[in-house]
């Protein structure tokens, strides 16, 4: 019923660093951990301090960022921030999110044209077909779904949460039966929809002619 449910997101920094640390305040006091590996390269947590503080309850995670690795960091910020409904308030640096209107949006998908591969929109979707499952957006492999989509259209399909099986990374889907199926008759929808909708554009032109000028940029 939720996002998350593996339990390596608390561990994911020792994926860059062997140390970090995490501020901790509940019920009015303020506690500072060091998170690192230890001689045997085991993860250990340290508490570091305790203060009283009138602070609300919440949770810091610091974690030291290589000078030149800055704007892979932003890079990375701004394809996962897209997707999410409220964007953390972001400081430090300035992210740059695509701000093309799809050419047809329901709550269930949004269909984008697709104008060069180095466009914004290129690095919020490193796929033609998308499934954004708990606000995090996963490619599609397009060799694992039979798809009508063309190769200048970008679609996300907006799937609920446990409708989709996912790896172990969180990096990408799990390609079992039902996860193809459900990606497949969501696809199948969201394309008969836009198609329905692309035609309501054009249902009154009376030549045919006309019909396929308006219908050319799509």
């Amino acid at each position: 019923d939720f996002a998350g449910c593996l339990g390596i997101g608390s561990k994911s920094p020792f994926a860059y660093t062997d140390q970090f640390t995490v501020v901790s305040i509940f019920d009015g006091k303020r506690r500072t951990y060091s998170a690192f590996k230890n001689e045997q390269n085991v993860q250990s947590t340290a508490l570091l301090n305790t203060v009283e503080t009138d602070e609300h309850n919440g949770l810091e995670i610091h974690v030291p960022i290589k000078p030149g690795d800055t704007a892979a960091f932003v890079k990375a910020a701004e394809r996962i921030f897209y997707h999410f409904k409220v964007r953390p308030n972001i400081t430090g640096a300035t992210l740059q999110f695509a701000q093309e209107e799809p050419i047809v949006k329901t709550d269930a998908f949004a269909l984008y044209v697709r104008h060069d591969k180095y466009g914004t929109l290129s690095n919020q979707f490193s796929d033609r077909i998308n499934v954004v499952m708990g606000q995090v957006c996963y490619a599609v492999a397009s060799n694992r779904i039979t798809s009508d989509l063309g190769y200048q259209g970008i679609i996300v399909l907006h799937m609920p949460i446990g409708s989709c099986n996912f790896a172990a990374s969180r990096e990408e889907l799990r390609y079992d039966d039902r996860t193809v199926l459900n990606v497949q008759d969501a696809l199948r929808a969201a394309l008969q929809e836009a198609k329905r909708q692309l035609e309501q554009l054009v249902v009154d032109e009376p030549h045919l002619l006309m019909k396929l000028t308006k219908l050319v940029k799509y």
